[in-house]
């Protein structure tokens, strides 16, 4: 529910020379495109199963008003590269961005649920998904506080045997199957369009304002798969300041956020949305409570800063929370190519809080 970094590329592509690099994303939101840090509407499509990964970009300026830049993420179940070719045309208010992805993860709708089993590959390993392909966003600012982005996103999608493996596998160990394809490999064509509303002010945990992201999503069938379909998803957070207890520059907060999404059309088990975890119904493993066509999914977290400490030349506020998370997929868990929910006991419904 935090900001992300805002205003690394417009540095980038506006001098002249050097080289950047740190932790975290180089693009900013909306994103169009498809990549390793480039964030969905919703938490519910987070693709990536491990919470311990080491994100970090590299990118150069070219001149002309033109970058080039990576993300990587590298991680025990991922392995993500996103190289970008950024730019920022004089004629133009906006931004264009063409990416190349290769990413490797375990998907969470292949994770056990809460009552299931393990259900692996017949091999034994867990699946690993692996997106190789790229695409072409065109990104504006409407105001100071409203983006869009639209795009165009290819991707062959196929299941292996494991991070690092060639083998492609089109069925579970139970015999269902993995990808729209029998062979086991998916082509994967959608148009992309996302807003971002951002009039949250502030930082750390003193924030306040509203923050709404809209995300359509448009499969287009082509190749052996022919897969096609529809999805809409809204994502939106309220901070509000409680000025009940105060440390320094920080004070309480009350964060809620509401999401949703919809989907029309054919979903592979790697397209479901996902709940539980930490961004989704939190005191859940991830994906454990569903992998459904459609979800709902609402948070309230109170905030309260406890102390600050310094590193490096940085202050790091720490603050203690309780929070309430309750997701659901309106029992269409079995309406995901191959039931990946249902086959591995997600509940497709569930309550978490702490």
């Amino acid at each position: 529910l935090q900001p992300g970094p805002r205003g690394r590329l417009r540095i980038l592509l506006a001098s002249d020379s050097g080289f950047t690099y740190g932790f975290g994303a180089l693009a900013q939101e909306p994103h169009a495109l498809r990549g390793a840090l480039r964030d969905r509407t919703s938490t519910a499509e987070n693709d990536r199963v491990g919470n311990i990964f080491l994100p970090f970009y590299v990118g150069t300026p070219l001149g002309d008003r033109q970058a080039i830049g990576a993300e990587v993420v590298v991680g025990l179940s991922s392995l993500d590269v996103d190289l970008t070719y950024f730019y920022d045309p004089e004629a133009l208010p906006g931004l264009f961005s063409a990416n190349l992805i290769s990413q490797r993860d375990q998907n969470p709708a292949f994770r056990s649920g809460v009552f299931g089993p393990d259900v692996n590959l017949p091999s034994g390993n867990d699946p690993s998904v692996h997106r190789l392909g790229g695409g072409v966003q065109y990104a504006q600012s409407l105001t100071d506080r409203l983006d869009f982005a639209i795009g165009v996103n290819y991707q062959r999608v196929s299941v292996r045997n494991g991070l690092f493996s060639s083998q492609v596998t089109p069925t579970d160990s139970l015999g269902n199957p993995l990808t729209a394809s029998p062979s086991g490999q998916d082509d994967l064509l959608t148009l992309n369009a996302a807003l971002l509303l951002d009039q949250v002010e502030g930082r750390a945990f003193s924030l306040q304002g509203t923050r709404l992201r809209l995300g359509l999503e448009q499969a287009i069938p082509i190749g052996q798969a022919s897969i096609g379909y529809t999805r809409a998803t809204a994502n939106s957070t309220q901070f509000i300041p409680l000025n009940l207890v105060r440390n320094g520059d920080y004070t309480d907060n009350l964060v809620l956020n509401l999401q949703g999404g919809v989907t029309f059309g054919d979903v592979p088990p790697y397209a479901a949305f996902n709940l539980g975890g930490i961004d989704t119904v939190r005191g859940y493993q991830r994906g454990a409570v569903a992998a459904g066509r459609h979800f709902l999914l609402a948070t309230a977290e109170y905030r309260v800063p406890i102390t600050t400490v310094t590193l490096f030349n940085y202050e790091l506020p720490i603050a203690g929370l309780l929070f309430v998370d309750y997701g659901t997929d309106f029992g269409t868990g079995d309406t995901v190519l191959g039931t990946p929910g249902p086959a591995r006991g997600k509940p497709g419904d569930g309550l978490g809080y702490g």
